[in-house]
């Protein structure tokens, strides 16, 4: 029904801001870029700022900034950064910004002026407009290791915590798995007791092993069962991150040995006890290192006849998800990780053009939405690859509006060509059925709105141009005169939609177009009168 359609009054924004930028001319894709990460950082600087601003009803929020490896800050977050510093310094905010810094690239950057670390310079700038506000700690590496240990393992004598410290080498993530390891070998302690010290001949053993974190972790893999390390091998093959739902469907397809639900009570023992994956949230699971996913990848790698398979399955399984809309049920970003995952089946989706067509054009619309252009550039590059010679695209693989999206997509990026090539197929696909099936609302809604389009793909030819919007207009007459229970909603649109194109037909100074024009100015008058608008 109308109600439920596009908004016409915002399809003719559209297509006043295009004919602005035909005069004024647009910035590049990286500009974009650069325009929406900024809007966005002053957005979270508008939140804070509220936060920490103290009104007459309430205090300050006081507000602890943690950046972690911040080594790895970009130009954009540190103009943020010191942008909410000086309001800070300003505005005397209860601000605590903590970052972490890796030391050799800290000191290389002071020696050097490395850009391609800033938070050293930002903290000299800092530092020039108040000593006071800032201060830097080497951290210790020892520091606070006796104190997890005796928390993790309190039966530990002070010669095994010194121990297990110094294998450590205060680095808390090959302690964590150091500690993860000796959990598993409960025959390493006294009466096989987790709370009692290790036995005597304890220390020897684990001091003929190697303690180098890759080895470590290696130890600790190998030690699960074979079919939870075949199941991980399969959930590697989606990356570091992976879909628990889709892996279980896939997995139980393609083995016979894995059976649901006893299979997702293996995958979530790689959790709990074994700590080899984490759950991001209750649709995502990710392996805890890189080395861990390393693993898992190498066992599949040896096998390219499962690879060959699981790609099969992974085109069956997730065009069934898409059929009965599982993948809706995911977050924005599982849904981008679900697409993904399908579009690097290259080879199983060489025989379904249609769903790869799909997945191109779902993401590039997700990306466009979301301010991610060069992302959406790259997609948009294989999705010109994939289209037929004809683009011809039936509207059950990509949908009406899609396609609209789409035409708009490549004027955008100057694929002026494939754009008009691709406007001009959806108005005659639109036609065609408007011939076949008869005059619904919704095709002629459909026939007028993709005349418009292509009318605005068609500007380099002016003559042709009007006549695609004289034709647009007729159609929607007959839309308003087929359909009077919807008249004040689309003789509000041809309003409208009459005056975005009333510059481009007077500009061609043509006296029947003209005269089109004057006669489409009377009908909405009269339209106008007869609901006594």
């Amino acid at each position: 029904m109308v109600s439920t359609f596009k908004s016409l009054f915002e399809f003719g924004k559209t297509a006043h801001d295009e004919y602005q930028a035909q005069h004024q001319g647009t910035g590049n894709i990286e500009e974009k870029q650069r325009q929406i990460q900024r809007a966005r950082l002053d957005k979270l600087h508008e939140l804070l700022t509220h936060v920490m601003t103290r009104t007459t009803n309430a205090p300050a929020l006081p507000l602890i900034l943690v950046l972690d490896d911040a080594q790895w800050l970009d130009h954009a977050s540190t103009r943020f950064i010191e942008n909410l510093f000086h309001h800070a310094i300003q505005n005397d905010w209860p601000l605590l910004i903590l970052a972490t810094h890796w030391e050799q690239e800290w000191n290389l950057a002071l020696d050097q002026e490395n850009s391609a670390h800033p938070l050293p310079g930002l903290c000299q700038r800092m530092r020039a407009i108040d000593q006071n506000c800032l201060s830097l700690h080497d951290i210790d590496r020892l520091a606070g290791m006796e104190i997890i240990i005796k928390a993790a393992l309190p039966g530990l004598t002070d010669e095994q915590v010194g121990f297990l410290s110094q294998r450590a080498d205060g680095n808390p993530l090959l302690l964590n798995e150091i500690l993860q390891e000796l959990q598993n070998e409960r025959w390493y302690f006294q009466d096989q007791d987790l709370t009692q010290p290790l036995i005597p001949s304890a220390l020897d053993k684990m001091a003929q092993k190697s303690f180098k974190l890759h080895d470590v972790q290696a130890r600790r893999y190998h030690q699960m069962s074979e079919q939870l390390k075949t199941l991980l091998s399969y959930a590697s093959y989606q990356g570091m991150r992976f879909i628990k739902d889709f892996l279980l469907k896939t997995a139980t397809k393609l083995d016979s040995t894995l059976t649901t639900p006893e299979t997702e009570e293996t995958l979530s023992s790689a959790i709990r006890p074994h700590a080899i994956l984490a759950a991001s949230s209750a649709a995502i699971y990710e392996f805890r290192h890189r080395v861990f996913y390393d693993l898992a990848r190498q066992r599949i790698e040896l096998l390219p006849e499962i690879q060959t398979c699981l790609a099969d399955q992974i085109i069956t399984a997730g065009r069934q998800w898409l059929q009965q809309g599982n993948a809706e049920e995911l977050s924005e970003d599982e849904q981008e990780s679900f697409y993904l995952l399908l579009l690097a089946q290259t080879v199983p989706l060489q025989s379904d053009p249609a769903l790869h067509l799909k997945l191109l054009a779902t993401l590039l619309q997700r990306y466009q939405q979301q301010g991610y252009f060069s992302r959406a550039i790259k997609h948009l590059e294989a999705l010109e690859a994939h289209l037929p010679k004809n683009p011809h695209i039936n509207f059950d693989t990509l949908s009406f509006w899609t396609q609209l999206d789409l035409i708009d997509l490549l004027k955008e990026v100057n694929r002026i060509e494939t754009a008009e090539k691709l406007a001009h197929a959806v108005q005659q696909q639109c036609t065609a059925l408007l011939s076949r099936h008869g005059d619904s609302e919704q095709r002629l809604r459909d026939v007028f709105i993709s005349y418009f389009k292509l009318a605005f793909c068609s500007s380099e030819n002016k003559p042709k141009q009007c006549a695609l919007l004289c034709e647009a207009l007729r159609y929607n007459e007959k839309r308003i005169l087929s359909y009077p229970q919807y008249a004040e909603q689309t003789i509000a649109e041809h309003e409208q939609l009459l005056q975005i194109a009333e510059p481009f037909l007077q500009a061609l100074n043509d006296e029947t177009v003209n005269h089109q024009f004057n006669s489409f100015q009377q009908n909405l008058a009269r339209f106008k009168q007869n609901r006594g608008i």
